[in-house]
């Protein structure tokens, strides 16, 4: 009776207590965790990415049906709109390198994204008068201008969304939300981030420049991911 009562006990504790104790501890270790999941913030990290001045730049076309491509490497500057007096429309592009040393991970989740960018000058306007432009999301590699770049049906926007410019513009630094382009960015993979800028079809003129000849005052990504 004595080895039977052994076997069944140690301490006070039967074979089965323990089962059922480890069971409650296992148990209650995967509720706390499972707690400190759902309260604890993801981590956030932030990078911000200048533009690709090599790849940065401007089409041009002309009423004779002509394209003109520039580099920022040659203008310090990208034009983008309708020029009031000669008629040309231009369409601007600028490339952010999303997986270099400043990038961000591919599989990233991306929480918020602004581009800053400086406007160096507008055609005239009136006080008050609003340029509507749009920017779409583009994918082009290797990442240099053609003219076929200029054409939506032959690069087609991935995404595009609206942006207003206002003559106060004009020499002063202009913060753009951008998260639901670089989000679209990321869900495609792409390795660039590249933006064409272009004036909407609802308006008849109205051009912008836009600064990229020194790193003070380049074209900006700001990136907050987790």
């Amino acid at each position: 009776m004595m080895i039977r009562n052994r076997l069944k006990k140690d301490n006070g504790v039967s074979l089965a207590g323990r089962i059922v104790l480890y069971a409650v501890l296992v148990l209650a270790l995967f509720t706390l965790n499972s707690c400190r999941s759902k309260h604890d913030p993801l981590r956030t990290y932030d990078t911000e990415i200048v533009s690709d001045a090599d790849a940065d730049g401007d089409i041009g076309l002309a009423l004779d049906d002509t394209y003109a491509i520039s580099s920022v490497l040659d203008t310090g500057s990208v034009l983008a709109g309708v020029d009031p007096v000669t008629g040309e429309e231009f369409r601007g592009f600028l490339n952010f390198p999303l997986r270099e040393v400043d990038g961000i991970p591919r599989n990233a989740v991306i929480e918020s994204a602004t581009l800053e960018i400086f406007i160096a000058g507008m055609s005239d306007s009136q006080p008050g008068q609003i340029f509507p432009f749009l920017i779409d999301l583009v994918d082009f590699q290797p990442p240099y201008l053609v003219a076929g770049d200029f054409s939506r049906a032959i690069q087609p926007p991935l995404l595009t969304m609206p942006i207003d410019f206002y003559p106060s513009d004009e020499g002063h630094f202009v913060v753009i939300d951008v998260t639901e382009l670089v989000d679209e960015a990321q869900y495609h993979g792409l390795p660039d981030l590249q933006l064409r800028f272009l004036l909407d079809f609802s308006a008849d003129s109205g051009l912008i420049e836009i600064d990229d000849a020194e790193v003070a005052t380049a074209p900006l990504l700001r990136i907050t991911y987790y």
